[in-house]
């Protein structure tokens, strides 16, 4: 695994994440409607149990975070009709959420989350940037939602 220069697995290294596997689950629950997926403890850098996702009564299935920006063409390749989003919000205010999220689910220390944030905060207009040119399509929570409203 990964490490960052603090000597911690780096779960924000693309190296860390497996897109063959999670573009496979996609693919299985989009054609199955369920699927196995391992369940992760971030404090104790492990996966620690699987679970049934059971999305036989959805109209869609919505895949996000820091790696989803890597998953399109794997997506795309396995036929998986895709609607690529980048959701538009200051950087300040997903770095809020994020702590408070991550703070909610003991995921780190206090201080390892607060520092992790401000890197990928200070990271997020280069990601943004290589998301659009990936295919994404930047716009607010208002209009993604209208969108897949429209869409669905």
């Amino acid at each position: 695994m990964p490490r960052s220069a603090n000597g911690l697995i780096d779960w924000d290294d693309i190296q860390a994440w497996d897109a063959d596997a999670a573009a496979t689950a996609l693919a299985t629950l989009a054609r199955t409607g369920t699927v196995t997926a391992p369940v992760y403890d971030i404090s104790r850098n492990a996966a620690v149990n699987t679970i049934t996702v059971d999305a036989t009564a959805a109209t869609a299935i919505a895949a996000e975070g820091i790696f989803a920006t890597h998953m399109l063409d794997a997506c795309e390749a396995r036929g998986l009709p895709t609607v690529a989003i980048w959701l538009d919000r200051g950087r300040w205010v997903t770095w809020w959420r994020r702590l408070q999220r991550d703070v909610r689910q003991h995921r780190k220390p206090l201080g390892v989350l607060w520092r992790r944030g401000l890197v990928l905060c200070r990271a997020e207009p280069a990601l943004r940037q290589a998301a659009i040119a990936a295919g994404f399509q930047p716009m607010t929570m208002r209009r993604a939602q209208a969108l897949l409203r429209q869409i669905l």
